[in-house]
């Protein structure tokens, strides 16, 4: 079955909250190792299909290994940005009964040190989630100027020491591996004398520099635009974000589409119009204690749910 180096997270939850419809087709939005997929086949029937989109090539190869003979399953890769005008292809817009997005990095992907992605091992500073397309996180650190660098650490990965880091950087270039970079940014933590803690010091510079490279953000921004255009009545958006600022995009996105356009207390309405479009599934959910324990790498996970009403 799927890697058994990856754990979904959230992965009954996410499920249990997203089929609505065993009939009904679904969209894995990040396929990954096939996880979610795979308890999505679970949920639904001999009508039901699932279309399963990753830009990671690993993942490709993870779908012809294992659910090749899986006749409701299909796999395309590619970004976010690419699953709308898939799916106008496939003349399924408006008719997708769920959508199912997972913001984060799979074990497999962290664990696999060519991929540049962990600053634990010694690997190439990758970090592309599809290493045949854009540019490599070398490529940028050793291009760009200090205060882009700084710039990147500081609003995607929240890092007091941005400045510090970017300058460290800079001097230090030409940077190449992992551990040269996962270095530099323990020593200007250990200059700081800042108190140890149990999270690595380099772990929000990996994460920013990798969500820059990837432009998480703007494909999360996309796919939150389209994909209430490729719902049907009673289709549901189920979003599962690692970061405060993927939450927020989501949030705010949800927010939105939930109350809908805010007109002039003067303008006369009709009762049947007051009636939201969409609303939003209970409250953010959160891994249970017990998941925690078992998969430490979901103690930051947050999932926000919304189904269209009309």
């Amino acid at each position: 079955m799927y890697s058994a180096t990856h754990v979904p997270v959230m992965l009954r939850e996410s499920v249990s909250h997203l089929v609505t419809d065993r009939g009904g087709y679904y969209i894995d939005a990040t396929f990954g190792r096939g996880g979610h997929a795979k308890e999505i086949l679970a949920s639904i029937n001999e009508k039901g299909r699932v279309y399963a989109f990753d830009r990671d090539p690993a993942s490709k190869e993870q779908f012809e290994k294992t659910f090749r003979k899986e006749g409701r399953l299909s796999f395309s890769q590619g970004k976010f940005s690419d699953i709308l005008t898939e799916m106008q292809a496939l003349k399924l817009v408006g008719k997708v009964s769920g959508i199912l997005i997972d913001c984060g990095v799979s074990s497999p992907q962290l664990e696999e040190a060519s991929r540049g992605f962990s600053f634990r091992r010694e690997g190439p500073l990758d970090m592309r989630m599809n290493p045949n397309e854009g540019f490599s996180a070398a490529d940028w650190l050793n291009s760009a100027d200090e205060r882009e660098i700084s710039q990147v650490i500081w609003k995607l990965g929240q890092e007091s020491f941005a400045r510090r880091i970017a300058r460290s950087i800079v001097a230090k270039r030409p940077l190449e591996t992992t551990i040269q970079l996962a270095g530099l940014v323990l020593k200007e933590y250990e200059f700081s004398g800042r108190k140890k803690s149990r999270v690595h010091p380099a772990t929000k510079t990996f994460q920013a520099i990798r969500m820059h490279v990837n432009g998480e953000i703007k494909e999360l921004q996309k796919i939150l635009l389209d994909g209430p255009e490729m719902l049907s009545i009673g289709g549901r958006i189920a979003v599962i974000s690692f970061h405060s600022i993927e939450d927020r995009e989501v949030k705010k996105s949800f927010h939105s589409l939930a109350v809908g356009t805010k007109l002039p207390r003067s303008i006369p309405i009709l009762e049947k119009d007051r009636i939201a479009s969409w609303r939003s599934i209970g409250k953010a959910l959160k891994p249970s204690i017990k998941e925690i324990a078992v998969n430490p790498r979901s103690r930051t996970a947050v999932m926000r749910v919304i189904e269209r009403v009309t």
